[in-house]
């Protein structure tokens, strides 16, 4: 059911009882006009029938009746709209307030005007409103209840809303202006202003300060911002803020006088401490400086600058550090040198020339006096003198002394035999201070002459030291000996005796080297003097040493012996013992050089005594040239033949066994005199063995060796 402005009322839907009162029971599907009703105040619907109020007072009804709900008299259904005949009456007015209006406060006041409208469209005939408090009326902030009450002949209807005025004006709060002050102390200085007071449109309001010192407090050097708040009761607040600001005074800073020290030990500068003054800053001030307190000044003069600062400001002055040195350098010296003059000029001296050092560094070092390194110094006693400035002017002297001495050989005589010890010498010192005294080397000997006797064959050196300790060392001295004298003896060392006249004689030939010029010999037989000459022929009837002395210009003399081995070969009557194979035979003399002719030996073969073998078959033949001797002898191992050879030739040498057989052979060149020629018999059985010699003219000499 639709109730149009104009009183017509439209209806849509189901129209089965014709409830939709349009004169007929089709449902419609979009709203039609109700014919015949106009002036409609009011609709209502029940469940299958419609009611309709219309301006007059009259009730107009329509659709289901069975229950008579259409109140016309009737249980009959209608499709249109029929009168309720209960006349016409009124209607008690039902009110309808607004809703509860909340609005802000007008501009500069604590409430507003507020307008509003309570509205009764029910109430026959129609109603009067009254108010509590008139639409238009002004509210104070806050929520106020008002009333509305609809009246009229059939009735009264009331309702009540609420009318809420919020005070949304912030309240009103002036700072006084920033505020400078100059500072009376460090803490700052003391400030006092005017404390604002905030203004509302409402009462109530308060104003506290929030930020910064109070008035008549101490506000600190800088700028300190007060800040004051009003807040009014709705809770509006509005702050204010100025400044106050302390400037504190510049520093004025003072500077100590000019500072002169001198340098620290060894260093090129000095420690310095020293301190700049400042009272006058607020706050007080920092002082920084150029190079700080405590700080190594080189020598020399470093300008220091000093600044002060506070807040405020700053304040600068300089003054000057000097640092004297006063340390001179130091310059060593080496140690005073004694030398040994080479030459009539002196000697050539080396030494190392001294540098100075200093605190500070460009010293220089000149030598003042005394010759340069390298340079000849004369004997005597010379003073070299250095010296050392440094950059300041500062300088230090050193010296040493050079002393060159000489030690001269004024006497030497050399040993006069091998071996002796009758050499000595005499040397002179000078270049020194006197006394001297001398020391022999090698040796412990000392004196103060200078003369050594009962000296040896050998290298010498004289130490001579003066009065000062200066020392000197001669050149090299050599005590000369003859060379040692030796005697070699050359001959035949075997013989036989018993064969024939003259078989038991050799000749023993002398021959000594070294020593000092000639020789002269002296042959002894024991205790008796048997010849004076070099050769010496002895004729032994039994084994013999022979002894010769060898005396030379300078009278030394060495002896030799020499001893010559006799093979008595008698035996029987008459008769020579030859051997063969190791069977001896006593033969007759006169078939000696038949049997020796067939490989016999002389003598026995069990003999240990050396024996001569290989004679010629007449006595008159040539004697053997060559002269054996074997040693050691026995030996269980090598072997020496000492051989005496008259001249230089190709000798060849067999090792003969007992049975005869030649058990080893070689050649040598012999030289002319001495010659040794070694076997080895090592490998060979223990026995006797001959060793024989055949040189170049078949002549032959042998040695009997006995192989242990």
């Amino acid at each position: 059911m639709f109730l149009k402005e104009d009183g017509t009322v439209w209806a849509t839907g189901f129209n089965g009882n014709g409830q939709l009162g349009d004169g007929t029971t089709t449902d419609k599907n979009s709203p039609v006009a109700v014919p015949g009703l106009t002036g409609v105040r009011a609709v209502a619907a029940g469940a299958y029938h419609s009611l309709f109020l219309k301006e007059d007072g009259t009730v107009w009804t329509t659709g289901y009746n069975g229950n008579g709900q259409l109140g016309d008299g009737t249980t009959t259904d209608k499709n249109s709209p029929v009168a309720v005949p209960f006349g016409a009456c009124g209607v008690a007015p039902q009110i309808s307030c607004p809703a509860n209006i909340t609005v802000d406060n007008q501009t500069g006041q604590c409430g507003a005007v507020v307008s509003f409208t309570a509205t009764e469209t029910a109430g026959v005939p129609a109603s009067t409103i009254t108010y509590s408090i008139p639409p238009g009326s002004f509210f104070p902030v806050g929520t106020t209840t008002v009333k509305a009450t609809a009246t009229n002949a059939s009735g009264s209807s009331e309702c009540t809303f609420t009318v809420t005025v919020n005070d949304t004006e912030r309240p009103a709060i002036s700072c006084p202006a920033d505020i400078n002050a100059t500072a009376t102390s460090a803490n700052g200085a003391v400030v006092t202003y005017t404390a604002p007071v905030g203004t509302d449109n409402c009462p109530g309001a308060v104003t506290t300060r929030i930020e910064g010192p109070a008035s008549g407090s101490t506000f600190p050097i800088g700028t300190t911002t007060v800040t004051h708040r009003v807040r009014d009761a709705a809770g509006n607040n509005r702050r204010c803020s100025f400044t106050v600001t302390v400037t504190g005074v510049a520093p004025q800073i003072s500077c100590p006088a000019n500072i002169t020290v001198g340098n620290d030990p060894g260093q090129c500068g000095a420690v310095v401490n020293f301190a700049a003054t400042e009272t006058a800053g607020i706050p007080a001030s920092t002082i920084t400086y150029s190079t700080p307190p405590g700080s190594f000044f080189p020598v020399g003069t470093t300008t220091v600058m000093a600044t002060a600062t506070n807040a405020s400001g700053s304040s600068q002055c300089s003054f000057t550090v000097t640092v004297n040195d006063n340390q001179p350098p130091v310059i060593t010296c080496p140690a005073n040198i004694n030398a040994t003059a080479t030459s009539a000029s002196g000697v050539a001296v080396t030494y190392t020339a001294p540098t100075g050092t200093d605190n500070c560094p460009g010293p220089t070092t000149s030598r003042i006096a005394g010759p340069a390194s390298g340079s000849t110094f004369p004997i005597g006693t010379t003073t070299v003198t250095y010296q050392v400035t440094d950059a300041t002017g500062n300088s230090t002297q050193c010296s040493f002394t050079v002393t060159v001495l000489t030690v001269t050989t004024t006497v030497q005589t050399n040993v006069a035999c091998f071996g002796g010890s009758t050499g000595s010498l005499t040397v002179a010192a000078s270049g020194g201070t006197s006394p001297y005294s001398y020391a022999l080397s090698p040796g412990s000997a000392t004196n103060a002459t200078g003369s050594f006797t009962g000296l040896s064959a050998g290298t010498y050196t004289v130490t001579a030291t003066d009065a000062n300790g200066r020392m000197a060392t001669s050149g090299t001295i050599t005590i000369t000996q003859p060379d040692a004298i030796t005697v070699q003896i050359s001959g035949n060392t075997s013989v036989q005796f018993g064969y024939t006249n003259g078989s038991n004689c050799t000749t023993l030939t002398a021959s000594a080297t070294g020593g000092t010029g000639s020789f002269t010999y002296a042959w002894r037989q024991g205790n008796s003097s048997i010849g004076s000459k070099a050769n010496q022929q002895v004729c032994p009837t039994q084994t013999t040493t022979y002894t010769v002395t060898a005396t030379d210009a300078a009278g030394c003399s060495v002896q030799k012996q020499i001893t010559v081995t006799v093979d008595d070969v008698r035996c029987g009557y008459g008769g020579v013992k030859v051997c063969l194979g190791g069977r001896e035979q006593c033969i007759a003399q006169y078939l000696v050089p038949t049997y020796l002719r067939l490989g016999y030996t002389l003598g026995g073969c069990n003999s240990n005594t050396p024996a001569r073998m290989g004679y010629e078959e007449t006595l008159t033949a040539k004697p053997l040239a060559l002269s054996l001797k074997a040693y050691p002898n026995p030996t269980s191992g090598y072997v020496t033949v000492e051989v005496q050879s008259p001249v230089a030739e190709l000798v060849k040498f067999e090792v003969v066994n007992a049975q005869g057989r030649v058990v080893k052979q070689h050649q040598r060149e012999l030289v002319e005199g001495f010659n040794e020629v070694r076997f080895e018999l090592t490998a060979q059985p223990t026995g006797n063995y001959l060793i024989r010699a055949i040189d170049v003219l078949g002549h032959q000499a042998v040695v009997r060796v006995n192989k242990q």
